[in-house]
């Protein structure tokens, strides 16, 4: 689908707002959360009803995208993720790429069409929170 939810989720990650707590406001379901993700058709009661609990318009939360440009738009997404992985794994080695880009897409900030960034001190802060957690669950298990 030529539909893709990238500024809801650039949008949750501006507030400081968790998945759940949309959920909650709008009240969805976790697996219309992940239809979003996955960015799957959904109703447009539910585009309403996220609208409403984040007083925006759809345009704020949704865009059409052509599969072509959808496509390359990923490639390079994940070109991204992973030229940063490798800056930061020599020193967070212990970090998979999957927590890794999880953790990433925290840190970014800004509107897709109006630009991003990262945010790297707050990076910075979860990549060594995760390490600490990572070294206390290893000294648990022995």
């Amino acid at each position: 689908m030529p539909i893709i939810y990238k500024k809801l989720f650039h949008e949750l990650v501006e507030r400081d707002m968790k998945k759940g707590e949309l959920q909650e406001k709008a009240g969805i379901t976790a697996s219309i959360m992940a239809r979003l993700a996955k960015d799957e058709t959904v109703r447009t009661d539910t585009i309403g009803k996220i609208c409403k609990a984040l007083e925006c318009q759809p345009g704020d939360i949704m865009e059409y995208i052509d599969d072509d440009e959808r496509s390359q738009k990923k490639k390079i997404d994940e070109q991204i993720i992973e030229l940063l992985y490798d800056t930061y794994k020599e020193t967070y080695s212990e970090i998979p790429y999957y927590k890794f880009k999880s953790l990433l897409l925290k840190c970014v900030k800004g509107n897709p069409l109006t630009g991003t960034h990262i945010d790297q001190t707050k990076l910075n802060g979860l990549l060594k929170d995760e390490v600490a957690k990572r070294k206390q669950s290893q000294e648990n298990e022995e």
